[in-house]
């Protein structure tokens, strides 16, 4: 598999192509109801995608679900059990420094103080 194109530079060449792992997420958010059409329709329309050279591109929904899972997933991370009530957000949008420093800004702001007293 290559590796994942930046989002940001649509000048890279590396588009992901979804493999089995991959679509099998779909399956996953379809059980857990983040899907707004059926795993088989999503997976069909990544396929598509790809199969264009086209990056595979996931909703709001499916990214907030997909990092939710990988914090649960993560065995060495004591912090996981909370992964439900884990605060994504989307700043794929953000394509400059100044946007990343004023994302980052806002994080800071948004994050519970006692979090970040503790380090």
């Amino acid at each position: 598999m290559s590796p994942p194109s930046c989002p940001l530079h649509p000048a890279h060449k590396n588009v992901m192509r979804p493999d089995d792992a991959y679509l099998a997420f779909f399956q996953e958010a379809e059980a857990a109801g983040v899907l707004v059409e059926s795993a088989v329709q999503r997976q069909a329309a990544c396929r598509r995608q790809a199969a264009a050279g086209k990056q595979v591109v996931l909703t709001k929904a499916e990214l907030e679900f997909g990092a939710r899972v990988a914090w649960r997933n993560n065995a060495r991370c004591i912090g996981r059990l909370f992964w439900r009530s884990l605060l994504v957000r989307d700043c794929r949008h953000v394509a400059d420094s100044r946007g990343v420093y004023a994302a980052l800004c806002e994080h800071l702001a948004l994050a519970p103080e006692e979090v970040i007293s503790a380090r």
